[in-house]
């Protein structure tokens, strides 16, 4: 018998979404998510908290050149959240359709890695 636990929408609070992030946090994961795969842990997260948030969002910062994810009005990477959150940060959708030139070389850069 497989017993699946039901997991409520919108009920996963903070801090079990940093504890889940907690366990990714090595110095050489925090080295790797911050220095050109921040996209991949953005990813991880948007896959992982879509089983328990309506819908979470890839970000960008073009100013810092860094990805996360707005998870229930938070915005999240490798090191946690991040507190200070300014104008530079848009949705990853909006970014895409309002400057795909630039959104493809960062697709290139960031997610192919090429």
């Amino acid at each position: 018998n497989i017993q699946i636990k039901h997991m409520s929408i919108n009920k996963v609070k903070p801090e079990e979404i940093e504890q889940f992030i907690s366990e990714f946090r090595t110095p050489e994961n925090v080295k790797v998510f911050t220095e050109g795969c921040c996209y991949w842990f953005a990813h991880i997260l948007y896959t992982r908290f879509t089983m328990t948030h309506r819908h979470p969002e890839i970000w960008y910062n073009e100013t810092i050149d860094h990805f996360a994810t707005m998870i229930a009005g938070r915005l999240y990477d490798i090191t946690g959240e991040i507190k200070e959150v300014n104008g530079d940060w848009v949705k990853w959708d909006s970014y895409l359709i309002n400057k795909p030139p630039c959104a493809m070389a960062i697709f290139k850069d960031h997610i192919l890695k090429n």
